[in-house]
């Protein structure tokens, strides 16, 4: 088959004990062959149709389906796993959960049509309250004449008073050549990804193990799993379902991953003779080396492929890994008993995403930049978060919106009907949640003025810039001046007609996009602004585990949704809303404050702030006629020229080069000291700085002249521009 990934015995002989596959009748043959399957990222994807993408879905469970049925028959036992991220994406899985559950789950008759022994409880199934995973799990175990037991399993989810709240692993055993073998299975199947789940504190369930800390799955497996299933259930052969994705997977498919904590894991752990990787949607197989010297394999299904792990037995007992590689699902067909039994509730999904759930009218402006100035679309969604939140304040990613407006559904003049399918068109996000928390003012006015540090006005006076991270504020009033320096645009913060203070507290609606943030990774500078990530006191409401939403998973999309059908349960149609707060941009001067600004405007400015009246002598310089400032600014040691006996007076001057001008201006009017003043320097740039301008760099720390931006960036390399002069003149005066 096209696409597979493979690891052969010469990388992988374990001389380890193995398997699975209950009931396997006694081979008449020199070896015993076990595989074991694995999936994972699946996310509902129950249907070889979605209707809400209107698309084909070509790695769905009708094709795992398709692959066991000819991979049992090459095996005397197999042992099939899905590593969690199964539940959600899929309009098919999603629309059930509006009539029904358990048994009659379309992803419960999934798995066990498909014969899967054990899922890992992770990421998207913590989406999900404690009620309705219980369902789910009760449908996976139910007594029934269709399909397997499926066990769902999670070591670390604990709850509270009680010592396990999931089932942590479980152990399959079968007999080869009159002998017994046991292999555990075992799941760490806490969430990886903080954007789509909180890892603190769920409702009715906490995790004591943190992923994110080095090695502290390694202890936990080190200090009590090793003795369960070595010790105490005396297993042959151990897998672990990780929470996280394998780096030596990305790397096979051209991408890296900043840490591999698969490798990390097995690294600093005896005892495991599997791990199987996942929530990275990376499929692959690896081999890596635990301390002992030991070889193992790592597979990863990614969400498009079926792992393979084939164990083969010997008569004299012993045993090793032959072969290890990715099934790509696309290879094989639909298996026809799977889509048939899924046909009624794909029938069902159609229906649900078609059907009309609201009515918008017409009038809707046609606005589809949304980071310049308030607009319906994102007014409307403003409108949404505060209804679902109750907070006092929103905070919108306008760069989710981009290049969509409500004004693209609205067709009729006597109002256009809406479905699920209209919503999807216009947000197709449907993995983060909202969240309200605590901010200060001062976390307010730092996190506008990094959203908008990225504007700027071009020659012709038009506002540019914005993007993924250029949020807006509903509830506010504010204005921003972009001809200001960056970190000094946002101005007249006010609340309820009065002035925001630093310390004032509000209670916040947000995206868990945004507190997905932390100090290793943050790539819009939320954290860098705020400290807000989603651990802590500061998150005050996640829909996720509210009563509202959690039973639904709490996704902004359903929110959406939700709000869309109580207007219309209400006769209420959706219409463009009353502005909740009101920002500007204005460009003010800003097509001159933020043009570049040239080595002789800058010395210009410093002569005429020095009151001098130019009576030194003609500077050496080839490319200057007699100019008093040029003159002046070479006899007091401001500016030696390029070396080569120019002054290059028409070239854009760079903030480091101004930077050192500013020094030795201070220098020459007697303001620094001699000895005894130097600094450390706290840019996080500092690097980028040249040898020549380091004491340049320290007096800037003490008068901050050039501003950092709100990350503390300084960005010595950037042009000045005339604004930013302007205002450095003003301290100096």
């Amino acid at each position: 088959m096209k696409g597979i990934r493979t690891i052969v015995s010469a990388c992988l002989v374990l001389a380890l004990l193995g398997g699975v596959g209950v009931g396997a009748a006694e081979p008449e043959k020199d070896a015993f062959t076990l595989g074991i399957y694995t999936t994972t990222d699946m996310v509902g994807k129950c249907s070889d149709w979605d209707p809400l993408f209107d698309e084909e879905v070509p790695d769905s469970y009708l094709k795992v389906a398709s692959a066991m049925a000819l991979e049992r028959k090459s095996n005397d036992a197999v042992i099939l796993l899905d590593n969690g991220g199964f539940t959600g994406g899929s309009s098919v899985t999603w629309s059930n959960q509006e009539t029904g559950s358990g048994e009659k789950d379309p992803l419960t008759l999934s798995l066990r049509y498909c014969g899967y022994d054990a899922v890992s409880l992770g990421t998207q199934e913590f989406r999900f309250d404690e009620e309705a995973r219980e369902s789910f799990k009760k449908g996976l175990t139910a007594e029934t004449d269709f399909g397997a037991r499926v066990e769902a399993l999670c070591a670390n989810g604990v709850k509270k008073g009680q010592q396990s709240g999931e089932k942590p692993y479980v152990v399959r055993s079968f007999k080869a050549f009159e002998r017994e073998y046991r292999v555990g299975i075992l799941s760490f199947g806490e969430v990886e990804r903080p954007e789509q789940t909180w890892s603190g504190e769920y409702e009715g369930v906490n995790f004591p193990y943190e992923e994110n800390q080095a090695a502290s799955l390694a202890y936990a497996w080190e200090q009590e799993w090793k003795k369960v299933l070595r010790e105490e259930e005396k297993c042959d052969f151990v897998i672990v379902m990780l929470p996280f994705g394998s780096g030596s997977a990305q790397e096979a498919s051209g991408g890296v991953e900043q840490e591999d904590r698969v490798a990390s894991f097995v690294r600093n752990t005896t005892g495991i003779d599997m791990v199987v990787a996942g929530r990275d949607h990376v499929s692959g197989v690896s081999a890596l080396m635990t301390p002992a010297g030991k070889v193992i394999p790592a597979v990863n299904g990614g969400g498009s492929g079926l792992t393979k792990t084939v164990l083969k037995f010997q008569r004299d007992g012993s045993f090793m890994v032959v072969r290890s590689e990715c099934l790509e699902l696309v290879d094989y067909e639909n298996d026809e008993g799977l889509k048939g039994l899924m046909k009624p509730y794909y029938e069902s999904a159609v229906s649900f995403v078609e059907e009309r759930i609201g009515t918008l009218t017409r009038g809707w402006d046609s606005d589809t930049s949304h980071y310049y100035a308030t607009d319906d679309t994102t007014d409307l969604f403003h409108e949404i978060q505060i209804w679902a939140t109750g907070a006092e304040l929103s905070i919108l990613d306008a760069g989710m919106l981009e290049g969509v407006s409500v004004a693209q559904l609205s067709r009729q003049a006597g109002g256009t009907p809406i479905s699920i399918k209209d919503c999807w068109a216009l947000f197709p996000y449907g993995d983060y949640r909202l969240c309200v928390v605590e901010m200060t003012g001062r976390q307010i006015k730092d996190w506008l003025e990094r959203c908008v540090s990225t504007y700027t006005v071009n020659k012709q006076g038009k506002i540019t810039g914005g993007g993924m991270g250029a949020d807006q504020i509903a509830n506010l009033h504010y204005e921003v001046y972009l001809g200001a320096p960056i970190g000094s645009r946002v101005e007249n913060i006010t609340y309820q007609d009065k002035l925001v203070t630093e310390r004032q507290t509000f209670r916040v609606a947000v995206s868990s996009r945004r507190l997905s943030a932390d100090a290793a990774q943050d790539e819009y500078g939320w954290y860098a602004a705020t400290g807000i990530g989603l651990e802590g006191e500061k998150v005050l409401w996640d829909s996720a585990q509210s009563q509202e939403f959690g039973g639904k998973g709490g996704s902004f999309f359903s929110i959406f949704v939700d709000y869309i059908k109580t207007m219309e349960a209400q006769g209420k149609r959706i219409m463009p809303t009353e502005p909740r707060g009101f920002w500007t941009v204005d460009p003010g001067d800003s097509a001159e404050v933020l043009s570049p600004v040239t080595r002789l405007e800058l010395i210009q400015q410093l002569y005429q702030l020095s009151g001098e009246e130019g009576n030194e002598p003609r500077a050496p310089f080839s490319d200057v006629n007699n100019d008093p400032a040029v003159n002046w600014a070479y006899a007091v040691g401001i500016s030696r020229g390029n070396g080569s006996g120019q002054f290059c007076p028409q070239e854009a001057i760079t903030r480091e080069q101004a930077m050192v001008m500013f020094f030795r201006y201070d220098q020459a009017r007697g303001k620094v000291p001699e000895k005894d003043w130097q600094v450390g320097v706290t840019y996080v740039d500092a690097a980028k700085i040249s040898v020549w301008s380091g004491e340049a760099l320290m007096w800037n720390e003490i008068y901050n002249y050039l501003t950092p931006d709100v990350e503390n960036y300084l960005r010595p390399d950037e042009k000045l521009m005339r604004g930013q002069l302007d205002a450095v003149i003003e301290k100096m005066k």
